[in-house]
């Protein structure tokens, strides 16, 4: 049976011209965790498969289906990415994909361990990738490798 899991959110007076005022987001689902990301506009959830905007007042403006892990907001673009999938996604603000890119080409050949998407950031030209290729844990003694991939906010791979 789906519980409803109720995230407590305070807002900080002032920021982003929003009064101090707290809400519950409700949304049914099975052991979820929220994370949460700031816009000039909004908040938005990561929330068990699922892409939330909120109102700084609480009030829901869309939600869509996406196994998301992590994103960042720049410059009215959502940057995520599907670590399931090797996925990194661009979303505009409304939650329609602009493109996907799969990064599960692996960044170093002298192994098939495959990759990880571990973390993203983006500086409003540059998106930065961190990759994990990882040996199973039972490997014991083998070698990790870990790189930072460059894409521009086209989701095109940069020369570093």
């Amino acid at each position: 049976m789906a519980k409803a899991l109720k995230i407590l959110f305070l807002l900080i007076t002032g920021y982003n011209q929003a009064s101090s005022q707290s809400f519950f987001l409700n949304y049914p689902t099975k052991n979820a965790v929220a994370h949460c990301n700031y816009a000039d506009d909004a908040i938005y959830f990561i929330y068990f498969n699922s892409v939330i905007k909120t109102a700084y007042s609480g009030g829901m403006i869309w939600s869509k289906q996406l196994p998301i892990t992590r994103m960042v907001i720049n410059q009215n673009y959502i940057y995520a990415t599907d670590t399931s999938a090797q996925l990194v996604i661009k979303l505009d603000t409304s939650g329609n994909i602009v493109w996907t890119k799969k990064l599960s080409t692996l960044v170093y050949n002298g192994t098939t361990y495959k990759n990880t998407i571990a973390d993203l950031m983006c500086d409003g030209f540059k998106l930065f990738v961190a990759v994990n290729q990882m040996a199973p844990r039972q490997c014991g003694t083998c070698d990790d490798y870990y790189s930072i991939l460059t894409l521009d906010s086209g989701g095109n791979f940069l020369q570093s």
